[in-house]
């Protein structure tokens, strides 16, 4: 009797065991398969921002005017500052295409020199000012990063003094010229922009993420650990795993990784198993518990049983109910087995939320898709029917398309600028356009590409003019509703239609540079690639044609400097057909022509038009028109203040004091005392007048003067440094000497050997 009681006792227990096991193991699966996915979209998302990068490094590398300055730059060449303000200019030319480059320099291994848009920088000056990485020295950084040769080379991230994490791009230039590269391209990724993926990081709320190059090396990390303790540093990742456990330093961890066909980049994440295992632990112990505790129960109560014919039941609640788990409630008429069958309901409470939290994954999944599908990075392997399930839609169509639509404008629509009221907008315009192209019967996949901008891939069954008339027919509905009802104001770019899956990259890449010419006009808000017409290779904008606007400036005719301006713009834009990217060059190129007569005016910048920079003023327009009818404001607004100022009788004596000192260059008794006696004035008066219209002290601009003119007779005379320095006013040839190393930095003699070899 006894040992049946027993053996009926023990079965509840070896069921829910076997139950827990099995339960645990699914839970276990589902943690594995969601912690997979998220790092395949981990590696897809860096994979796309490496690529990025790599594209940028190639534009830069493919500018052959750079090139051109690096095979003639030298550190004795005289026109080296010239040549660093070309370098300057082209580097200015380009602009970050992704949002993870912190900053990106040009070094010239044989000058020890830095170039950036915003200028030359020595070196060591560079380093120790604005990297100063943490632990490596100037001499180690020289080493590794400028003077070996570099293609595409991503180096480990290092820490920066104040605190920043970045990854160094480097590509050495030229490309084809391991032996004797000039120079080195040098981007810097933040790391924080990089990996903190607002989306991601959600999901990796608990994870540390390594990545790791190639060799094995780290080359970024949000891990805790020390980048010299970063997991698996020592180790060999299992060939044919995607995620095994290990102990780091003391703890279960789970570790999850893949490896990216396209960088050769190993992913790892590691995430502590009690992360996800907890709520299975704790309903473990408390069932452990309990089971044991029922287990002894039962025998007592077993043995109790064949001798009493049991207790009451009441008793046995009685004595249960203050070891019950956490969440297991009792009832005075209840009995151990609804309490286990409590702890399992419980259990299973915990399962299911497990659950709904790995299906919160899948809009995110589904959206990466759609986004990879549209930029045509999805396979043809993968473009089948099984893998579109997802998307809930039936491609049956033989040709498909790409078409972008950016929201220009939806201000008086959204209450704020942010997040939420941005998906308010893309969502009503993404449901018109699915209404519309289905009603022509075609099918649709859009996604958010950017803030702004809706990607949508179209499939459909039409020969190419009837699917563009009934694209045009959609499109002007969808963007008067939009505009009349919702004042959401769009500029839609279609790419041609193609009749294979494999071409959706090809159309994407139609369809972005379609989009960029919505900067030569605001009257149209569709453009079709096929209606692209050929752009002209360069634009006109001769030296001579700059220098007559310089000159116009010069002498404040307004009225001249606008119609020659019109002139360049009309015979660019009316007669030629210029390209988005060379019409915001021309544009800037104008504005440089603006900037070299404030030079030549010894006008600063924010005297004329206050603090706001030239090319922030510009970036407020969308189109050329726009932009060109703001140069001409700035190019109007410098006229009236030169007409302004040149009413000023301190002007009058300015003019009247710079043509006294450049006729008395070679007068001996040329300086403040003598330049006051011809304009009748104070010593002091003049000396304030000159710093006030210039900046410079006289004695230093006579200087400046006397050492242009001593340049000019070095190269194109043979005489003597001290006939000279007599001719100049000098008593002796120390003085030219020491003033013209002041202002060149190098002797009259040494000037004059460069000039005649050069």
């Amino acid at each position: 009797m006894l040992i049946s009681n027993l053996l009926f006792l023990m079965l509840p227990v070896v069921i829910g065991g076997m139950m827990y096991v099995q339960l645990e193991s699914i839970i276990y699966n589902n943690a594995v398969q969601a912690s997979s996915a998220i790092v395949t979209q981990l590696r897809q998302y860096v994979d796309s921002r490496v690529k990025e990068v790599q594209q940028f490094s190639v534009l830069f590398s493919l500018n052959t005017e750079i090139h051109t300055i690096l095979s003639s730059y030298s550190r004795n060449d005289p026109d080296t500052e010239y040549e660093a303000y070309q370098l300057m200019t082209e580097i200015g030319k380009y602009e970050p295409i992704s949002s993870i480059i912190d900053s990106y320099t040009l070094s010239i291994k044989d000058t020890n020199t830095m170039i950036t848009g915003r200028g030359k920088k020595d070196m060591a000056f560079y380093y120790e000012n604005e990297l100063a990485y943490q632990g490596i020295s100037y001499e180690e950084w020289y080493e590794t990063y400028i003077r070996t040769y570099s293609y595409q080379q991503f180096t480990p991230m290092l820490e920066t003094r104040n605190g920043k994490k970045l990854i160094t791009f480097t590509q050495s230039l030229p490309v084809t010229d391991i032996k004797n590269a000039k120079g080195n391209l040098h981007i810097l990724l933040d790391q924080s922009k990089l990996l903190n993926n607002s989306e991601l990081m959600q999901s990796l709320s608990d994870t540390s993420i390594y990545i790791l190059d190639p060799q094995k090396r780290l080359l970024m990390s949000t891990g805790r650990n020390s980048l010299e303790n970063y997991p698996l540093s020592d180790r060999s990742l299992p060939q044919g795993a995607s995620s095994i456990e290990q102990v780091i330093n003391g703890e279960n961890m789970m570790v999850t990784y893949e490896e990216s066909d396209q960088s050769g980049w190993t992913y790892v994440t590691t995430m502590p198993k009690e992360s996800f295992m907890e709520p299975v632990n704790k309903v473990k112990r408390g069932a452990l518990a309990a089971a044991g505790f029922y287990l002894l129960l039962g025998m007592v109560l077993a043995y109790y049983v064949a001798r009493r014919n049991y207790n009451p039941l009441s008793t046995l609640l009685r004595m249960l109910r203050p070891q019950a788990p956490e969440g297991v409630s009792f009832s005075s008429n209840g009995n151990e087995w609804d309490t286990i069958k409590s702890s399992f309901e419980k259990m299973m409470d915990e399962e299911l939320n497990l659950k709904h939290r790995l299906q919160k994954q899948f809009p995110l999944i589904q959206s990466s898709f759609a986004q990879r599908l549209i930029r045509g990075r999805v396979d043809k392997e993968e473009f089948k029917e099984s893998s579109l399930d997802m998307l809930g839609e039936a491609y049956e169509g033989a040709s498909y398309a790409i078409l972008l639509i950016d929201i220009n404008d939806c201000n008086d629509f959204i209450r704020d600028d942010s997040e939420q009221q941005w998906a308010f907008v893309r969502f009503i315009t993404t449901n018109i356009l699915h209404e519309l192209l289905r009603s022509k019967g075609m099918c649709t996949l859009s996604a958010e590409m950017e803030r702004d901008q809706i990607g949508c891939l179209v499939n459909h069954n039409y020969d190419d003019q009837e699917w563009k008339a009934h694209m045009l027919d959609a499109l002007t509905v969808m963007s008067d509703t939009l505009a009349n009802r919702f004042s959401i104001y769009i500029t839609a770019a279609l790419s041609d239609s193609m009749p294979d899956s494999s071409s959706i990259g090809t159309c994407y890449s139609q369809a972005q540079m379609t989009m960029e010419y919505r900067w030569l006009t605001n009257d149209k808000f569709l453009f079709f690639f096929s209606e692209i017409e050929k752009v002209e290779k360069s634009y006109v904008y001769s030296v001579e044609t700059e220098g007559r606007i310089i000159n116009l400036v010069k002498h404040a005719e307004e009225e001249q400097v606008s119609e020659l301006l019109d002139h360049v713009y009309s015979t660019n834009f009316h007669v030629g057909t210029l390209s988005p990217e060379l019409g915001k060059w021309l544009m800037y190129n104008l504005v440089s022509t603006l900037l070299r007569c404030l030079q030549g005016l010894n006008l600063q910048y924010r005297d004329v038009y206050g603090e706001e920079a030239p090319d922030t003023r510009l970036a407020e327009y969308a189109t050329f028109p726009d932009m060109f009818n703001e140069i001409k404001r700035m190019y109007s607004g410098l006229c009236t203040y030169l007409k302004q100022d040149r009413d000023d009788p301190n002007h009058q004596m300015m003019n009247r004091l710079l043509e006294y000192l450049e006729e008395h260059v070679y007068d001996g008794m040329l300086g403040l005392e003598s330049a006051a006696e011809h304009l009748d004035l104070s010593p002091k008066y003049v000396s304030r007048l000159f710093k006030q219209h210039t900046g410079d002290t006289l004695t230093n601009y006579i200087a400046k003067i006397r050492v242009d003119e001593a340049k000019m007779l070095l190269k194109e005379t043979d005489l003597t440094i001290l006939d000279i320095s007599r001719k100049l006013g000098y008593s002796t040839d120390i003085g030219l000497i020491r003033i013209f190393k002041k202002h060149e930095g190098i002797t009259p003699g040494k000037f004059r050997q460069q000039a005649r070899s050069s």
